[in-house]
């Protein structure tokens, strides 16, 4: 069996991604354009660059940070879309509900919308800079802070909801209390980063004092990573996903199981998951359906790996 089958390394790439090509165009712009990319309308001493300073004034790191953040987003799309189909069949399972009772869909579907808000409000933001439309720019900029802010309060909630439930036949836990806490801890860092940003940033502009400036952009910087980390617990959460159900699932390809035999995979080209279809077949993944009629022991086989 292929690693690159399963959800995990998509999880690991999707966040390392945007990690790495933050500190590239920093160190980039630190190296090449030096007080360049330091100076502020004070003139007093400074550090380190803003964001918008290292990724979006000159052309190789903005497409270095444009590009890694449309890959990223295309990946963290289907992590989003997996998220949703976990959560339901979770939630159905924990709450006994019927999709009638509309719970099962709405959370899941509230869940997944956020996600995907946050998602395009940052690849406008990434794409579009401050100084090729400003308006553009900051309205992607405070739909990005608000709607990451909400997903993570109901995905924290979503969580509470489901971490303390063992699955049917297993002795692992959905949510493992480590993996909440830790994303607790994440959204607490991510809050108190935004606040302390703006705290700098009006320090920066009321009084021109000396690092001033640096500090914002430091904090900046613990904004972005805090939110990079917290999406990385998809790598728990997701990890023993594997990719072919997913999409299976999500884009109603052809299913991969067969009568007898081993299954056959036709997705579009996606030859490479063949071999993931194969083992999804033998190790019962492909019996997966989480329609309202299926039994709550079926639903609750694909499991949450704990830290």
């Amino acid at each position: 069996m292929s690693s690159g089958s399963w959800m995990r390394p998509l999880a690991l790439f999707a966040s390392a991604l945007p990690a790495a090509a933050l500190l590239a165009c920093v160190c980039i712009a630190v190296h090449y354009r030096g007080e360049g990319a330091l100076a502020t309308h004070c003139r007093n001493v400074n550090r380190l660059p803003s964001i918008s300073a290292a990724v979006g004034q000159r052309s190789l790191e903005k497409r270095i940070w444009s590009v890694s953040i449309a890959v990223s987003c295309a990946l963290r799309l289907l992590v989003a879309a997996a998220y949703r189909q976990e959560i339901a069949a979770r939630l159905s399972a924990t709450w006994r509900v019927s999709d009638s009772c509309g719970a099962a869909s709405l959370i899941p579907g509230a869940h997944f919308g956020l996600g995907c808000l946050e998602l395009a409000s940052l690849l406008g933001l990434s794409v579009i800079a401050s100084t090729d439309n400003y308006a553009v720019h900051r309205n992607c900029f405070i739909t990005f802070l608000l709607s990451s802010f909400a997903y993570m309060l109901l995905h924290l909630w979503v969580a509470s909801r489901i971490r303390s439930k063992f699955i049917a036949g297993t002795q692992r836990v959905l949510v493992t209390t480590r993996c909440f806490l830790a994303k607790l801890l994440l959204l607490s860092a991510y809050c108190a980063s935004i606040l302390l940003a703006v705290y700098f940033y009006a320090r920066h502009q009321a009084y021109c004092e000396d690092m001033m400036y640096t500090y914002f952009a430091v904090a900046e910087y613990a904004v972005v990573y805090a939110n990079i980390l917290f999406h990385f617990t998809a790598y728990y959460d997701l990890g023993s996903l594997p990719i072919c159900l997913v999409l299976t699932r999500e884009f109603k390809f052809p299913s991969c199981k067969t009568a007898s035999g081993p299954g056959s995979c036709r997705y579009w080209g996606f030859l490479w998951l063949s071999h993931s279809c194969q083992h999804q077949r033998r190790t019962g993944y492909d019996s997966l359906d989480f329609a309202a009629e299926q039994p709550v022991s079926a639903v609750t086989h694909s499991i949450f790996v704990g830290l």
